[in-house]
């Protein structure tokens, strides 16, 4: 009996570290409070993106993202892993932002025009937003920028 009230402790303690660490939602319902958007604009969305290839509805996979069920030769780091992500979504941002704009539905922005880009690996990186701002009253950059770094 000893080892199962051992493995109730142990159990008992990962629950405990591990609860106030994570949340569990219905996917929808998160998407609707997070992202309150119609579902025939995202309808629209998602079959643009399907018809400029940078959605694979039959594979449920965007552009450009490693695929997870490829198996890894693990003698890439962790960091290179993440940096590999950077391209790819902001090339997808970036598509849904124009394809939105270009219908006339403003951006979630309320800056003006904007315009994602991916900066992370990059000495541009380093401006600080203040930098971007004066840049933009210096009509040096036309846009305010979304950066992911």
């Amino acid at each position: 009996m000893k080892t199962n009230e051992l493995s109730q402790d142990v159990q008992d303690a990962v629950e405990q570290n591990f609860t106030p660490h994570y949340r569990v939602a219905d996917t929808s319902l998160f998407l609707e409070r997070l992202l309150p958007v119609e579902k025939s604009t995202v309808d629209n969305i998602l079959q643009h993106m399907t018809d400029e290839r940078i959605y694979d509805s039959q594979t449920q996979r965007w552009k450009g993202f490693p695929d997870p069920t490829r198996q890894e030769s693990g003698t890439e780091s962790m960091e290179a892993k993440e940096n590999s992500l950077y391209g790819p979504f902001c090339a997808i941002a970036e598509a849904i932002r124009e394809f939105v704009e270009a219908r006339g539905r403003p951006s979630a922005s309320e800056m003006g025009s904007s315009k994602w880009v991916d900066y992370h690996d990059s000495e541009s990186a380093q401006l600080k937003p203040g930098a971007l701002f004066a840049l933009q009253q210096m009509g040096l950059i036309e846009s305010q920028v979304r950066t992911l770094s």
